[in-house]
């Protein structure tokens, strides 16, 4: 073998060792991109209004409810319904609910009109300016109370869509057995309505209303 083709034959391997180290140097850099670091906890005590603390939990309608200490929970199981509006709030805060809507009016949230407006501690999206200067001219728990007294008009207690497991986008929406139910994508859509009895048992709205209707 001739000295030119031992060269060339070292010199591809050479190329080759830089082209797989480039290759792996730009994999590890794309997994450090996609490592997210995980959400900090932040929850607010619906019962005393301090920050609450993950250990501190208990279900309520099938949902994690945080409190600020282990008396609490005690507290709120006497009277639970005192507690409706800061309940919601600390669902918004810690992704238990969605939300879906205008919480005012009801009315659909688009990037061009939608105020960004911040209410007890959480920022909550409202339909026009209109919305936002109402409450604006509220303070406190009423502001509170104007947005998370009630889901109705802006929320979801379906967080999750149903298919997938993945945060439910707004736009795909369907009615089923007179609720409405979200998913992320169109594919997911066509996945439930092709078989909605295997997906049932994953949305909470509908538990809600069979909960309803037995009392």
């Amino acid at each position: 073998m001739t000295q030119m083709k031992l060269t060339g034959r070292f010199a591809l391997l050479g190329l080759l060792a830089v082209v797989a180290a480039t290759s792996i140097a730009a994999e590890k850099k794309g997994e450090k991109k996609k490592a997210k670091k995980p959400a900090e906890f932040k929850a607010t005590c619906p019962v005393l209004g301090e920050l609450a603390e993950k250990d501190a939990l208990v279900m309520y309608r099938g949902k994690k409810l945080y409190f600020c200490c282990q008396s609490c929970p005690d507290i709120f199981n006497a009277t639970p319904r005192v507690y409706t509006t800061a309940v919601h709030r600390q669902w918004f805060q810690t992704g238990e609910i969605a939300q879906v809507a205008c919480p005012l009016k009801g009315h659909d949230l688009d990037d061009v009109l939608s105020v960004v407006v911040a209410v007890g501690g959480v920022k909550v999206k409202v339909c026009c300016p209109g919305c936002a200067k109402k409450l604006a001219a509220l303070k406190g728990d009423k502001k509170v109370a104007a947005v998370f007294a009630s889901l109705g008009k802006g929320f979801t207690l379906q967080s999750k869509c149903a298919v997938s497991g993945k945060p439910i986008d707004a736009a795909h929406v369907i009615t089923f057995q007179k609720q409405k139910v979200w998913f992320c994508c169109p594919k997911c859509k066509k996945a439930f309505l092709a078989n909605p009895k295997k997906f049932l048992a994953k949305l909470p709205q509908l538990k809600t209303k069979k909960k309803a209707k037995k009392k």
